[in-house]
């Protein structure tokens, strides 16, 4: 890694992005105290998370997606006792902190599975209660939400943002799933080729990179002058059935407005017109590259 250096904050939420090879997982087994950094000093908490790694551990929580920290032929409710006794909490800590786990995930009815039966979205579930089953001052995820649905992912996003087990927590998070982290990280660093390109807060980048959908359905399918119409505003456009979206960036707010009202009276002559809404997405990672 080259020219990496940034700071974080006591309880700030971190996301970093970046293509595969871009030096994600690298940074990740410093910050966890893995691998060493090979030139650069590398400090969480006052700890050198490499040197002073026994120590240091015991403050972080840390999930990596690919690799799991249950135990293949145990329950998961033992394997959660054996992380129990390894960080020193009591039955009674263990229950209240399962009870308000399952709150969120459901993960009650799991507990008396083999850990090898569970489906990949289940195994994350237990994999997330158990990075967080200790008192620990910061999060480290790398792809916490590999086979979670779109309910599961959402509990993940309340969980962190009303962390039940004492004071908030910072979190540093590695996703591709812009989804994820869009409303609940503040700040983003994108790594490319093993150096950090941009270091910026979440809104500032969708208003650098992203753009609005102007999603336009109907009843009917598009005829060719309605859509030669449509492309006079100049911007692309994916045309899907009884669908049409038109990609503005996002920060031409007022010309959204404008081009809604322009088609909702023009369309409402030859179709039925079901609904004109908006909605916000991000350009491919790869655009990112600066």
């Amino acid at each position: 890694m080259e020219n990496v250096s940034f700071s974080i904050s006591k309880g700030e939420k971190v996301a970093v992005l970046g293509l595969n090879g871009s030096g994600k997982s690298t940074l990740f087994k410093i910050l966890t105290g893995i691998i060493p950094p090979s030139s650069w000093v590398c400090k969480c908490m006052g700890y050198d998370p490499f040197s002073d790694r026994k120590r240091y551990v015991k403050n972080i929580g840390v999930l990596l997606g690919q690799k799991s920290l249950l135990i293949p032929e145990l329950t998961v409710y033992d394997s959660l006792k054996l992380y129990k006794a390894v960080y020193q909490l009591n039955e009674k800590q263990l229950d209240e902190r399962l009870k308000v786990f399952d709150e969120y995930f459901g993960i009650e009815k799991l507990l008396s599975r083999i850990v090898r039966t569970l489906s990949l979205g289940e195994r994350m579930k237990a994999e997330i209660f158990m990075a967080s089953i200790h008192d620990l001052s910061i999060f480290f995820f790398d792809e916490p939400t590999i086979g979670l649905d779109v309910n599961a992912k959402s509990a993940f996003k309340e969980f962190l943002l009303n962390y039940p087990f004492g004071s908030e927590k910072t979190v540093f998070i590695i996703t591709h799933e812009f989804y994820v982290i869009k409303d609940f990280c503040t700040r983003i660093l994108l790594l490319d080729n093993g150096k950090l390109k941009l270091d910026i807060e979440t809104k500032h980048l969708k208003n650098k990179f992203g753009y609005k959908n102007l999603v336009i359905d109907f009843e009917g399918k598009p005829t060719k002058t309605t859509v030669e119409n449509i492309r006079l505003f100049g911007y692309p456009i994916e045309i899907e059935k009884n669908s049409v979206k038109i990609k503005v960036p996002y920060e031409n707010k007022e010309e959204i407005e404008e081009i809604r009202g322009i088609l909702s009276k023009s369309l409402k002559r030859n179709f039925e017109l079901l609904k004109i809404g908006v909605e916000l997405s991000l350009r491919r990672l790869s655009y990112f590259r600066i």
